[in-house]
């Protein structure tokens, strides 16, 4: 849809339209940031349904993320899904120290229990989609955390995205609120 707006807003400068143009971009952007919305989920150990194991020629590799904000309660860790040698998806985990959850897309903050994981960032290279990635490597992290002991964990999906919600869905996550831009 993104892509339609900015062909029709390109076709109206060339015809030199460009009050319209402005104007219509103005509207456009003043709408997708009022719809603009992330539902949050929350998983449970007792609820997590883990993906089957990544398949031949798949592995996961995580490190730390070495430029985490400063303003971050805890470094993250990165995690990429390999698919023969090649980058098919990454996402992030961090476990907040102040129980602060901060959702960039709304600029809004949700309160979780100390010692919860945290998902974020998880996206998959155009050329691997509708191939599982998103949901093995989520699994991956999941499975880990659970294994080590870990309790609840937390992702936030833009509520207009279908896929994302479904494959978080998938491993048993429920959605427990929706926060909106502000």
């Amino acid at each position: 849809m993104a892509s339609r707006i900015a062909k029709l807003l390109g076709s109206l400068h060339r015809r030199g339209v460009t009050g319209t143009a402005n104007a219509l971009a103005w509207r456009v952007r003043l709408a997708l940031k009022a719809n603009r919305s992330v539902t949050a989920y929350r998983l449970t150990r007792d609820a997590f349904l883990p993906a089957p194991a990544t398949r031949g020629g798949w592995r996961v590799e995580a490190a730390p993320e070495r430029s985490a904000a400063s303003d971050r309660s805890s470094p993250r860790t990165c995690y990429l899904l390999l698919i023969d040698g090649e980058v098919a998806g990454r996402g992030f985990s961090e476990i907040p120290e102040d129980g602060r959850w901060h959702i960039g897309e709304t600029g809004t903050t949700e309160s979780i229990p100390t010692g919860s994981m945290l998902l974020t960032g998880f996206t998959t290279n155009r050329e691997f989609r509708r191939r599982g990635v998103y949901v093995a490597l989520m699994s991956h992290i999941l499975a880990e955390f659970f294994s080590q002991g870990g309790s609840e964990a937390f992702i936030g999906s833009l509520t207009l995205n279908t896929a994302s919600r479904r494959a978080i869905e998938k491993l048993g996550f429920s959605a427990f609120g929706v926060h909106r831009a502000v």
